[in-house]
């Protein structure tokens, strides 16, 4: 049994946001809500990704992006 550590970060942002490669992060994906909940393998992950989208949508409705 190999133990792995995954560490999450939550962000927004423009799409024409640059990413810079970093030796910290090995592998990202930028993925639309939808496509990355079909993604996601694990149904704990799914949860928090599930999370994470409702945090923001009250986020915005506090203070409208853009």
């Amino acid at each position: 049994h190999t133990q792995k550590q995954v560490t999450l970060f939550l962000a927004q942002f423009p799409p024409e946001s640059p990413i810079a490669p970093s030796m910290e992060i090995r592998e990202y994906k930028l993925l639309p809500y939808a496509e990355a909940v079909e993604t996601i393998g694990h149904e704990n992950d799914k949860q928090i990704l599930r999370e994470a989208e409702e945090f923001l949508a009250k986020q915005e409705e506090k203070v409208p992006l853009g």
